[in-house]
Formats: structure tokens, C-alpha cells, sequence
């Protein structure tokens, strides 16, 4: 991740460019970022792999937790990105050391894009009518998610801790319906209107 901090750091004032925000805004890196302070959350996950410091094992992962605090001073015109990329432990070995994992260019810039897309709507009022890119995957991850070896887990921040075939709470907010609740309640009134009208 360290060396890579550049990288992440261009890509992000080239979007913001592109995305036409007249505003400075600048991306930081905070190792200790949890969720507490005051700001904007976004969270991401995305595709990387990993390599064990110890005994060398190799991993693949499509939960890698992203955790992003946003914050804007419209008095000075500036704006503020907070990131933690949050790592894993080796699974086969008792080395308890969390890894840093490797994330391609190409998954950089779709994370990078959603962050700035996010911006847009939430700072500018900007429409988007563009879902969140996808991560590009590349090869197969090992099973579900281990979320005993997940450091975003260990601070019940990740979002995968579901077994699989279960629904995230947070995928359904509450006060919403899903198209299925909506079907069915379209339907519930038409039957009570129809038997008014016999009535």
C-alpha cells in the first residue's frame, strides 16, 4: 500500500479534474481511520490478492473492505478524502500478521472513479445516472468470505458478515420496500378496491 500511495494520490486529482469540480480537493491515507469522526462514509470492496509474509501462502479476496471519510470546507473551497484499505491474515500458518493486499491498477481507478462519483452527487448535487463500477476480478477467491482473518471484520466494519445466501441489512434501509414488498402491496390494493366496487 505504501508504494502505491502515489499512485492512488494521481489518479484521484486526475478524476477530480475530469469530473469538472472547481474545488481543491485532496486524498489522504489514514492507517487508524475507523468510523466515529464527522463526516461522509463511503465504504468499498474490492478484488486483490495476498501473499504471506511467513510461510508464503498466496490468496485471492473480493471482500477487500475499503473505508473512505469525506469532508468539504466550502468557506476555503477545499474538500478532504480519508482512506484505509484494510488488510487479511494467512489462514494456513500462525503468523498473525495482517497483509497488505495487492490491488491491481485497473481496480484502483474503478474504486478511485466511484469515490470521485460520490463526491459528485453528495458535495455538487451532481447527477450520475452511472452505477458504481465493479471490480475486475482475476482468478478465484478461496470460498466465502473468512471473516476470522479479516481485519475490517475484526472491527465489525465489513460489510461480508453474512454467511452466504443471506441478505446485509444495510442492503435494504429501512422505511424502504423491495420490488417484491411493492408488487405485493400494488396487488392488496386492487383486491380492496375491486371489492368496494362490488360492495
Amino acid at each position: 500500500m505504501k508504494m502505491g500511495v502515489a499512485v492512488w494520490k494521481e489518479e484521484f486529482v486526475n478524476k477530480i479534474k475530469e469530473a469538472d469540480i472547481k474545488d481543491e480537493w485532496k486524498l489522504v491515507v489514514d492507517e487508524n481511520l475507523l468510523k466515529g469522526d464527522r463526516g461522509l462514509y463511503y465504504t468499498q470492496n474490492t478484488f486483490a490478492g495476498f501473499n504471506c509474509s511467513k510461510c508464503r501462502h498466496h490468496w485471492k479476496s473480493s471482500k477487500v473492505y475499503i473505508l473512505f471519510l469525506m469532508n468539504q470546507n466550502k468557506i476555503f473551497k477545499q474538500g478532504t478524502v480519508k482512506m484505509r484499505i484494510f488488510r487479511q491474515e494467512c489462514k494456513t500458518c500462525t503468523a498473525d500478521v495482517f497483509e497488505i493486499p495487492k490491488i491491481t491498477h485497473e481496480n484502483m481507478k474503478r474504486v478511485v472513479n466511484n469515490v470521485v462519483t460520490k463526491i459528485q452527487k453528495k458535495f455538487y448535487s451532481m447527477h450520475d445516472p452511472n452505477e458504481d463500477l465493479k471490480p475486475e476480478s482475476f482468478g478465484r477467491s478461496e470460498g466465502p468470505h473468512d471473516k476470522e482473518h479479516c481485519e475490517a471484520c475484526k472491527y465489525n466494519l465489513c460489510g461480508w458478515q453474512v454467511q452466504p445466501g443471506e441478505y446485509q441489512k444495510e442492503l435494504e434501509p429501512q422505511g424502504l420496500y423491495s420490488s417484491n414488498a411493492l408488487t405485493g402491496l400494488v396487488m392488496d390494493l386492487g383486491r380492496l378496491t375491486l371489492n368496494n366496487k362490488i360492495k
